[in-house]
């Protein structure tokens, strides 16, 4: 975000800066008993409240104020502009938005994810504090524990989500008390406006699209598991299918989530691949999401999917960040469902 800042003086009305600034997002710098000083950042809904991206409502006392700024509303791109940090976790929260989970805990800037679906995405905690060990909410030995109970109390094995560019320290814990690591996935992004203008094949008039706010048994089975059904239906989405004559060829999904348009479950049938149809599937999913007036897009790829990376890249996608997932030894939590 970019912001201006205001020269606050104590010599002028607090009332007068806070009033003005009401339903507008702001950052606010104050004072704390040590000497030392914290930010606020989000909407300030009255004159002593903010309420935050994650929906948390935070009191301020204004007296304590040191600096105050508001957030100067830019355009939307994928991926730019804030510290990698905030912005690994604000997408990491819209790519969970868009896959929900049955069941949320929060223990400091942990959060327990489950679900009743085999899907790691929302049965695992995911990780929203930027320090070395995700900022959980107790002692990291006594998170591990509780992280395991919960988990196991749900008849999962745990896992938690490592970003690898934030939690490394952690990660190397995990290592070393014999977590297992799941390969990598690449979360890549895109401007629509950026992947409207790459090169690609026009949508083949041979082939019809079909977009639906459910997916059909068939999307389920071309796309290899009706066990994650439950957990896209706790989400709003398109899903899409590419036919001809009546036999379907590919599917793919739309999540939306905070600006972003998740792209997910992209599938061609086995005995119709590398005929170009991915690109068919792709570029309906651009137009779709063109249509919805949708300016940024995110999805997950294996890292060693070279094929699907590079038909992504040409469509102007780009990496932003990597993660994996570390599991619990399976002696030390019940066989899972994940």
């Amino acid at each position: 975000m970019r912001f201006s800042l205001l020269q606050f003086s104590h010599n002028l009305s607090l009332v007068a800066y806070l009033s003005k600034a009401l339903g507008k997002r702001v950052s606010i710098r104050l004072r704390e008993p040590d000497g030392g000083a914290r930010d606020l950042l989000g909407l300030l809904i009255d004159e002593n409240m903010v309420k935050r991206k994650d929906g948390s409502i935070v009191s301020f006392d204004p007296e304590k104020i040191i600096a105050f700024r508001e957030v100067e509303a830019i355009a939307a791109t994928a991926g730019r502009g804030a510290p990698l940090s905030h912005r690994i976790r604000d997408l990491e929260l819209s790519l969970s938005a868009s896959w929900p989970p049955l069941e949320i805990f929060e223990s400091g800037l942990w959060r327990y994810r489950f679900s009743d679906s085999q899907s790691l995405r929302a049965n695992s905690v995911l990780l929203l504090g930027s320090g070395a060990f995700g900022d959980p909410g107790d002692e990291l030995e006594k998170e591990l524990v509780n992280v395991e109970k919960f988990y196991r109390e749900r008849n999962a094995r745990a896992a938690i989500q490592i970003s690898g560019q934030m939690h490394l320290e952690l990660d190397l814990v995990l290592e070393k008390r014999d977590w297992s690591r799941s390969s990598q996935i690449d979360v890549m992004v895109a401007d629509l406006d950026d992947s409207r203008n790459s090169q690609g094949p026009d949508l083949n008039k041979n082939y019809q699209i079909e977009i639906t706010e459910e997916p059909s048994q068939s999307w389920l089975d071309l796309q290899g598991s009706d066990d994650v059904k439950s957990t896209m239906a706790r989400a709003k989405a398109d899903y899409l299918s590419l036919s001809r004559d009546n036999e379907l060829l590919a599917v793919g999904r739309i999540g939306y989530s905070d600006g972003w348009a998740v792209f997910s479950r992209i599938f061609v049938a086995e005995l119709n691949r590398r005929l170009g149809l991915g690109d068919q599937i792709l570029r309906a999913m651009l137009k779709r999401a063109d249509a919805k007036t949708m300016k940024k897009i995110a999805l997950q790829v294996g890292n060693d999917n070279l094929i699907a990376k590079s038909l992504y890249e040409k469509y102007g996608f780009r990496l932003h960040h990597s993660y994996l997932y570390r599991m619990a030894p399976e002696n030390q939590s019940s066989e899972s469902s994940c």
